[in-house]
């Protein structure tokens, strides 16, 4: 933007500092209203502004610009107060930069979701292409055929597009999958024919490139067996990683065949030409695999691009509706996690919801999708939010509880009763009590009480295993008077009282362990405790113990 004549002066008036109000009228009367810095400053406002004369400024020549924009910004600070950090908190909380970049991102239309589906569909479409090519396909397929016969599986995880409700249709699709790949195993066991008699020809002429073709045909013949359906992408990443460990083999089968060619270097053998190492390499392959570097390294381009496109569509409808997750997760406010983790929760939906959408449908996408974040968020409450948790099916219990409870209470003015609340569901009394007595959150014993951080609720509460102080006192008090007692006896037999009764010792033992302790049978050991006990009993040592007696 180009300064007009009048800004000009305002900025070596400002450089000079030595403008005053009159000054800023006189330039700006004369600024151009096209290129004037008002448009991006915006209007000021100068009812508070305090005038000073030019004489005013003299004294301040000497001051620089810089030491002034520094008094200013202390000014500024200072009567900002505690306001000023509390943005300077905000701009920086990370919840804060979130959702201020989640609104700047813009809503699809439904075109534009519609092609980002269709451009996802076409990436995994272009992948199970490829990757059903290649035999190691085939015992992929027949695993999922066992898994189908023996319920491992179900149809609607394996094909895409089919809904468990539907019995008519799943056993249809489920006939029709086993059917196909069955044909596919047929077409497998003429390709590996072809593979034999592709290996007889060692010197690669005609009859070996037709063979070759022949052998490429078998493998479009089991893509056009699966051409309208799609296969799960769990399945197809599955061979595909497969494919990626076929190129590691290679590479060592290529390390392997070099070295081979090196000894026979060493040895003086007929040296090997690139095209020979090449053509053995790809032989071997073959005839492990059934495919050949050429063929493998078409087929992961083919994976990549993909699976290139499959993400990009994936990112950019997750990224759009990003707003419709935090737009569900204010609905789940105080409901046991932060709003930071349910975001994550139905973000996490999302991108379910981003995986299982099925364009073909004609249903939008943010109405598919919301069902699947409410779900995330629910089951992410239903997880993490109570510090016991509880099954699904009782938080929901407790939800339509909660709902009667705050029904009965706007129309009749009172808390209802287990029996009213049972009658509203339904149910029985019994559980709507159990449920009553469950929705009871556990508390912490170190949440903290008050202000300075160094009381908590565990002090509050009573510890009854603990003894007060005339307990202990007590306790104190028989113990110098037993050990005073026991002092009369004789050592032994004060040692065997001792560990019978745990008397400052850990525990109590039994007749069989201090028999062993002392080296003598039990009965040895019970006649020494019975002789002790007797001499406590004598008037002289017994009256000195009728205190602590009781009733």
């Amino acid at each position: 933007m180009t300064l007009a004549g009048g800004d000009d002066d305002i900025v070596k008036s400002v450089d000079e500092a030595m403008m005053d109000y009159s000054d800023l009228e006189e330039a700006s009367s004369y600024s151009s209203k096209d290129d004037s810095a008002d448009g991006f400053l915006g209007p000021v406002d100068y009812s508070d502004a305090k005038y000073e004369r030019r004489s005013e400024f003299k004294d301040r020549r000497s001051t620089t610009f810089s030491d002034r924009r520094k008094n200013d910004r202390r000014r500024t600070s200072r009567d900002s107060g505690v306001g000023q950090s509390d943005k300077a908190i905000s701009s920086v909380d990370p919840m804060n930069i979130y959702l201020r970049e989640m609104g700047t991102l813009t809503l699809l239309s439904h075109e534009e979701e519609l092609k980002l589906a269709k451009m996802m569909e076409d990436g995994k479409k272009r992948v199970q292409t490829a990757v059903l090519k290649t035999p190691i396909a085939i015992p992929a397929l027949v695993e999922l055929v066992k898994g189908l016969e023996n319920n491992y599986e179900k149809i609607c995880q394996i094909i895409s597009g089919i809904e468990e409700n539907t019995p008519k249709i799943v056993a249809k699709e489920s006939k029709e999958f086993l059917s196909r790949v069955g044909q596919a195993v047929v077409l497998d066991k003429n390709r590996q024919e072809l593979m034999k008699q592709y290996l007889v020809e060692t010197h690669g002429g005609q009859n070996a490139k037709d063979l070759f073709a022949e052998i490429e045909g078998v493998g479009e013949a089991v893509v056009e067996l699966f051409q309208d359906k799609m296969i799960c992408a769990e399945c197809i990443k599955a061979i595909a990683t497969g494919l990626e460990d076929l190129s590691k083999r290679f590479r060592k089968v290529f390390v392997e065949v070099m070295g081979e060619h090196v000894e026979q270097q060493k040895s003086g053998q007929t040296e090997l030409k690139p095209e020979d190492i090449e053509r053995q390499v790809n032989r071997q392959m073959m005839e492990e695999s059934g495919v050949d570097e050429k063929q493998l390294r078409l087929i992961l381009h083919e994976v990549d691009v993909g699976w290139d496109m499959y993400k990009q569509a994936k990112e950019g409808l997750v990224r759009a509706n990003l707003r419709l997750v935090i737009s569900v997760s204010k609905k789940f406010v105080n409901r046991g996690l932060q709003f930071s983790d349910l975001i994550q929760e139905g973000n996490i939906g999302l991108m379910k919801a981003v995986e299982k959408f099925d364009y073909h449908r004609g249903y939008k996408f943010s109405t598919y999708a919301t069902w699947w974040i409410r779900q995330a968020i629910t089951r992410g409450i239903a997880d993490q939010g109570r510090t016991i948790r509880l099954p699904v099916h009782m938080i929901e219990t407790i939800n339509r509880l909660l709902r009667v409870s705050k029904d009965y209470l706007l129309e009749e003015h009172r808390e209802p009763t287990p029996e009213e609340m049972a009658e509203q569901l339904g149910t029985d009394v019994e559980k709507v009590k159990s449920a009553l007595k469950i929705a009871k959150d556990a508390i912490s014993l170190d949440t903290p009480v008050g202000n300075d951080g160094e009381t908590f609720l565990g002090d509050f509460i009573e510890d009854k295993e603990k003894m007060g102080p005339d307990e202990l006192s007590m306790v104190g008090s028989l113990r110098e008077c037993l050990n005073q007692v026991m002092s009369s006896l004789s050592p032994r037999e004060a040692k065997v009282l001792q560990m019978r009764y745990g008397i400052d010792v850990d525990c109590d033992h039994t007749l069989e362990e201090v028999g062993k302790c002392f080296a003598v049978t039990r009965e040895r050991i019970r006649q020494i405790e019975a002789q002790a006990i007797m001499k406590l009993k004598h008037p002289s040592r017994i009256e000195e113990l009728k205190v602590f007696m009781t009733d």
